[in-house]
């Protein structure tokens, strides 16, 4: 049995615990129905950052994964004293951590080598606490997270320069991003305010002027992946830039072109987009660093087959970095003069081979045509030819090379100036 002096010692320290320090030295209590007249205890505290945006329960600011000193506006309703702490041993208030009414939270947060982490700061003045939630970026993808950055490099002009970077990450896969903290920042768009993203998304990065007169290289990270940038010095300025030829024309059935770039030494430039009327999936920038170069240099392409009656044309747009020149080239490819296509356009086969037949159809009607194989063991038993229409029966022989194989079964026209149609086999090994 607990003693009477016991009892009073608990009341005792159960006050003290309930009790308020204010400014001016004083303990209040909370009111109670026998002092209504006692004074007010501390109020609503809150933190927040009036740049980001607001969750519920408080704000959330970014971090980029260098960490570093960060400060956040506090609120507290009433001149009493406040602490704050942290949930998380990486992120800490700068000394003494504690304070009287209103000011602003000053913390520091350390490197992350790892992938993205969270973590919040709670204000202690009353209740409820206020929250400020941090968000900080890592190199290190999540689990079942890659990122892309498009582009991964960007070259500008030596004038102030902003532009667009995607970011292409599964949903779910969370990310932020960061300038170099000094002539490259990068912010959230109109329409994104969060300095931080979700899956798919766009980030505006914006390139200070350079007053200098030679170049110069940096970087800023985003989802983790550094974005490098290259930037003209003034002595670029005064670039010219060609583009030649203007219009090139190549035939239906597909392959290499050049665009040759004229400029001087040092003028940088670069391909900014490929337009077509449908998707560019026909079109290959053969060589990567066709993409992008500086002084003079040569942008090689190829274009698959034109299997269609129309003709289609694809537009270089390559943009001189130096004296913000916009330069157009265009390849036009003929259209196909006869289009075959072949039914169904791939087999598959167990080891013992077999029979079996594909149809095939030309238009115009009037197009003549042959079938080929590309293999010695698969071979054209009837219907080697036609005009228009048609039936190919094909013959695949059993596989005793012990490893699995594939060949082609080709319908072209006799003319050899349109694409072929291709009809797949694929054989299992024993």
């Amino acid at each position: 049995m607990r003693s009477r002096a016991g009892a009073l010692v608990s009341i005792v320290a159960l006050v003290a615990v309930m009790s308020v320090t204010c400014a001016d030295g004083s303990k209040s209590s909370p009111a109670s129905p026998a002092s209504p007249t006692s004074p007010a205890a501390c109020t609503t505290g809150e933190i927040t950052a009036p740049k980001w945006s607001t969750t519920t329960g408080g704000s959330s600011q970014p971090i980029g994964i260098s960490g570093g000193s960060f400060s956040a506006s506090l609120t507290v309703t009433g001149n009493c004293q406040w602490t704050a702490n942290s949930d998380a041993p990486w992120l800490a208030p700068e000394p003494p951590g504690t304070g009287v009414g209103s000011g602003v939270l000053a913390y520091r947060a350390a490197s992350n080598a790892s992938v993205a982490r969270q973590a919040r700061l709670t204000l202690f003045a009353g209740q409820p606490n206020g929250v400020l939630n941090i968000r900080q970026d890592g190199p290190v993808a999540a689990a079942g997270c890659a990122y892309e950055l498009r582009p991964p490099a960007r070259s500008v002009s030596a004038r102030l320069s902003p532009f667009e970077v995607q970011v292409w990450a599964p949903y779910g896969c969370p990310w932020a991003f960061e300038g170099n903290g000094s002539w490259i920042t990068v912010q959230p768009e109109d329409d994104h305010p969060s300095p931080w993203g979700d899956g798919n998304g766009t980030v505006l990065v914006v390139v200070a002027e350079n007053t200098s007169a030679g170049p110069r290289t940096g970087s800023a990270t985003i989802a983790g992946q550094t974005l490098g940038v290259t930037q003209d010095g003034t002595a670029t300025a005064a670039c010219q830039y060609a583009l030649a030829p203007a219009v090139q024309s190549i035939g239906p059935l597909g392959g290499g072109a050049q665009v040759v770039v004229t400029t001087a030494a040092g003028c940088s430039w670069s391909i900014e987009d490929v337009i077509t009327d449908d998707p560019p999936t026909w079109v290959h920038i053969t060589d990567p660093v066709s993409r992008k170069g500086s002084g003079p240099g040569r942008i090689a392409i190829t274009l698959d087959g034109n299997a269609a009656t129309t003709r289609r044309t694809v537009q270089l747009l390559v943009e001189g970095h130096s004296g913000s020149a916009r330069m157009f080239a265009a390849i036009e490819q003929s259209a196909a003069s006869c289009v075959y296509t072949v039914s169904p356009s791939s087999s598959n086969w167990s080891t013992g081979g077999g029979r079996a037949g594909m149809s095939v159809d030309a238009r115009p009607g009037s197009c003549s045509w042959r079938a080929t194989s590309d293999a010695g063991w698969i071979t054209i038993d009837a219907g080697a030819s036609g005009t228009g229409g048609g039936l190919v029966e094909f013959r695949v022989s059993p596989n005793t090379t012990g490893a699995p194989r594939s060949g082609e079964v080709v319908v072209s026209g006799l003319s050899g100036l349109n694409p072929s149609a291709r009809h797949r086999v694929t054989q299992a090994a024993q």
